[in-house]
């Protein structure tokens, strides 16, 4: 079964989305730990 290009662009974009997403709430959850730690 071959996949539309336009279908698996859109899913690895959302995927590259999702991780900058998951990164910048990991940064502000490591920034809350370290503050609740002072």
């Amino acid at each position: 079964m071959k996949i539309p290009t336009n279908l698996y662009d859109n899913k690895s974009l959302r995927v590259l989305i999702l991780k900058k997403l998951a990164k910048r709430r990991l940064k502000k959850f490591n920034i809350k730990l370290t503050e609740d730690r002072d």
